[in-house]
């Protein structure tokens, strides 16, 4: 039998909101509920908190292991990979200097040696500067 209840429990990474059973983010203190928007990216629902985004599914299988009930061998070791990607995510760009993976456009050492705050690698010792 199915428990129709909604269940609210406190979200593990930001202790001010809540989660339901049935999908849904609210603050705890407000009660406002937050708006999911489809992600054509990652093609599922998509929860912005805190300038950072959370897949909704996850969001549920993190939080009610009793989702996970009916599902195969297969879906549990999927499960297991995309919870993984959920505790860290992985860089999406790479850095137009270098190319190193990045969350940004450039890399953080590319991006101090354009604004000129690592000038270690301006002055060789060998050659006459002046």
């Amino acid at each position: 039998m199915f428990n129709y209840a909604e269940d609210w429990v406190t979200f593990i990474l930001h202790p001010d909101y809540e989660i339901s059973s049935w999908g849904r983010v609210r603050h705890k203190e407000t009660g406002e509920y937050l708006t999911p928007y489809y992600s054509r990216r990652y093609r599922t629902w998509v929860y912005d908190i805190e300038d950072e985004r959370y897949k909704a599914n996850l969001l549920l299988y993190r939080h009610f292991p009793s989702v996970r009930i009916s599902i195969g061998k297969e879906w549990k070791q999927k499960l297991e990979e995309i919870e993984e990607d959920f505790e860290t995510p992985k860089p999406t760009r790479r850095c137009h200097d270098c190319g190193k993976p990045t969350f940004n456009y450039r890399c953080e050492e590319c991006w101090r040696k354009l604004r000129s705050q690592d000038t270690d690698y301006l002055f060789d010792p060998d050659i006459d500067h002046f």
